[in-house]
Parts: structure tokens; sequence; C-alpha cells
């Protein structure tokens, strides 16, 4: 497959940021305060960018600004390319789920929904998750049983038990269209009690 040309575009924020759409920065220079009185003059070229939690960051002058504050890489090529992110679409959702990968075609504007599913932390799929809740949505299942099928399905997706745990019991709004959420009571010995908790 052909690499895309790497096209360079000024952020509309910025009179001195200029953004790659493979996800690089770069900027001319500028004089900004240094200290509590001074100024100093930074060079033109490209931007250093470090990774925080996965996501590229960088530290970016913007209009307005007397000083430069950390922006996401992601974000900053989506309102370069795309635009202002929409009401409701507020999110840089990165397509393939490697939060390292800011090319422009690797890259839209989600919901918090859209976003959380699509992440890598969860690799689940609506349809998984409602496959989950319907087997274990019963009256009554044995804990241990539940926790045995858990184990194996976390295993398979690359999760951990942990995490495909709360996904099955937990009732945020990214999850809202797999059906009814399982919720385990204790009883006596090593059986739990499933209920079905439905939304208010």
């Amino acid at each position: 497959m052909a690499t895309r040309k790497e096209v360079w575009k000024r952020h509309p924020d910025s009179d001195v940021l200029w953004v790659s759409s493979r996800g690089r920065l770069r900027r001319d220079a500028y004089r900004c305060r240094h200290g509590k009185n001074g100024t100093r003059v930074v060079r033109a070229g490209l931007m250093p960018i470090y990774v925080k939690r996965g996501y590229r960051r960088a530290w970016v002058k913007f209009r307005g600004r007397e000083r430069v504050i950390h922006a996401v890489v992601s974000r900053l090529v989506l309102q370069t390319f795309v635009g202002p992110a929409p009401l409701g679409r507020n999110q840089a959702d990165h397509v393939n789920r490697r939060p390292g990968d800011d090319r422009l075609e690797n890259l839209r504007w989600a919901t918090p929904a859209e976003n959380k599913r699509n992440s890598a932390a969860t690799r689940l799929s609506v349809e998984t998750v409602r496959d989950l809740r319907e087997r274990y949505n019963t009256v009554a299942v044995q804990f241990n049983t539940f926790l045995a099928e858990l184990s194996l399905v976390a295993k398979q997706r690359g999760l951990s038990l942990v995490a495909l745990w709360g996904t099955v019991r937990r009732t945020d709004r990214a999850w809202r269209d797999a059906g009814p959420v399982v919720t385990i009571r204790p009883l006596t010995g090593n059986h739990r009690q499933a209920r079905v908790a439905h939304y208010e």
C-alpha cells in the first residue's frame, strides 16, 4: 500500500505551529517570556514530542497565550486538517487502537462512548459484551464457574480478568447498548446470586 504524501498545515489557533498529516510538529521561530522579566527566542524546527500514558504530546505556543501549554498531538492533527471538534464528539479516537499512531487517516472525532468502545483497554465489541451479559443474567450462578468462563474469554481477548469483569458489570454509557448489567450479591458458601440491574 502506497504511503500518503506528508502534508504540512499551520494550526488555526497558532501563528508559529505547523502540523503534519503524519503526526509531526514543527514551529517557526518566536520570542517568549523567560523568567520574571526576561525573554528568549525559541528556534524554528521540528518540535520534540514526549509520550505520557501512551499518547504523544508536545509543548505548544497558541495565539493569545504568553506561555506554552502541553497539547495532545492527535487533537492538534484533527483540529488542523478536519476542524474543531463537533458538538458531542469531542474526543480524538485512534481507529487502529494504537494511541501512538497520529496519522490523519487513523484519527477521527468521536463521542466518549465510541472512543471507549474502540480503546485498546477493552478490545470488546457491543455484541461480545451483550453475549456475556445474556449468558450470566440468570437467577443464580455458581461464582467459581462464572469466573472460570470470564477468565477464558479474557485470555482470548488479551484482557485482564479485572478489566473484563468491570465491563460486564459496568453501567456507563459506553455499553448501554449491550443490555442489562449483571450484579453479583454474596450468599452463603462459595455461591453467588446473579440479579439483573436495569438502567434507570
